[in-house]
């Protein structure tokens, strides 16, 4: 072995009778110390950016609006749980109906369905337009 490489593990603590992984307990004690703070700083970092966009998705979803045209696109879907919440919704429409069934648009979309009153009336007019329903649609419109 070469005299420099011996030089460098004893200086730092690695000499005769100590292994690598023994080294000198006080290093070791400071390299665990500083690198948990590293770790903490950085889970801290994690934890305002996954706030900050958190933050950002709210705003998103306060601020989209759904058009006609996106919600037909999804009514003409046969066989989906939107289309089962449209063909009751059209069975006897009511405030109700119309309820679960922007809900229903909400969900698909990936919205928070708690806004389902702010798209009520979007949803209900791409409702209302028999060219907006399935294919399969039964509704007395479309029969």
């Amino acid at each position: 072995m070469n005299t420099e490489h011996l030089e460098h593990v004893e200086s730092l603590g690695l000499g005769k009778g100590k292994t690598h992984a023994q080294g000198d307990e006080q290093s070791n004690l400071a390299y665990t110390s500083e690198h948990a703070q590293d770790a903490q700083g950085t889970h801290s970092l994690w934890r305002r950016e996954d706030d900050r966009v958190s933050r950002e998705r709210v705003v998103l979803e306060h601020s989209a609006s759904i058009t006609v045209e996106e919600i037909a696109q999804q009514m003409r879907r046969s066989g989906s749980g939107l289309v089962k919440a449209l063909a009751t919704y059209l069975e006897k429409p009511n405030a109700e109906r119309l309820g679960w069934l922007t809900g229903a648009v909400l969900h698909v979309r990936g919205h928070n369905i708690g806004e389902w009153k702010r798209h009520a009336e979007t949803v209900e007019e791409a409702a209302g337009d028999p060219n907006n329903h399935p294919l399969d649609c039964e509704c007395g419109e479309c029969a």
